[in-house]
């Protein structure tokens, strides 16, 4: 099917009536359309994924782990057949996340982003989400490692309360998040 679309786009660079800059355009508006259309295509195979994992499906090869399943079937790092895993398994219980990249609304870069916060809390995701259509990648890396450090501090004083008082965490510092253009380092 893309190869259709890309040889159709190069057949209409070959006649004079567009400029480079316009082909340049046309395709790079035909690599946006893709890569939201990949990442939907990736949304589904993640649920799949994380399907056939709490089903032990790898076990039916003789593998040892879904990690170990993805190396084999289709020859993935281990690092990166590690990372498909957690964010198949994360996106199974992150329904705001999951949405999103369903919808095509985020990247699956910007989805394995986000899970890496542990915290599974819809308010917070949809801060993030909504952070991650509106700021540069490199921006929403630096959010959620502010998100988790402070998190790791309020469970550390959560912890030492003589009382046990829990404080909800988070609070202000999420504010910090939702403001588009901010730059978030602390």
């Amino acid at each position: 099917m893309y190869r259709l679309e890309i040889e159709r786009l190069f057949e209409m660079g070959v006649g004079m009536t567009l400029t480079k800059e316009q082909q340049a355009s046309r395709l790079g508006d035909w690599l946006t359309d893709v890569q939201v259309e990949l990442d939907r295509s990736e949304a589904g195979w993640l649920l799949g994924l994380a399907l056939f994992d709490d089903r032990r499906g790898w076990a039916d090869d003789g593998q040892r782990s879904c990690v170990r399943w993805l190396q084999w079937r289709f020859g993935m790092s281990r690092a990166t057949a590690f990372e498909k895993v957690r964010v198949a398994r994360s996106l199974r219980q992150r329904p705001v996340i999951r949405a999103a990249l369903f919808a095509g609304e985020i990247s699956y870069s910007q989805a394995r982003i986000i899970t890496r916060l542990l915290i599974r809390d819809d308010r917070v995701d949809q801060l993030l989400v909504d952070f991650a259509r509106s700021e540069p990648i490199e921006q929403l890396e630096l959010a959620v490692d502010f998100c988790r450090d402070r998190l790791a501090s309020a469970k550390s004083v959560t912890s030492e309360s003589p009382r046990g008082d829990q404080e909800s965490p988070g609070g202000d510092s999420l504010q910090l998040v939702t403001e588009p253009g901010r730059d978030v380092r602390p």
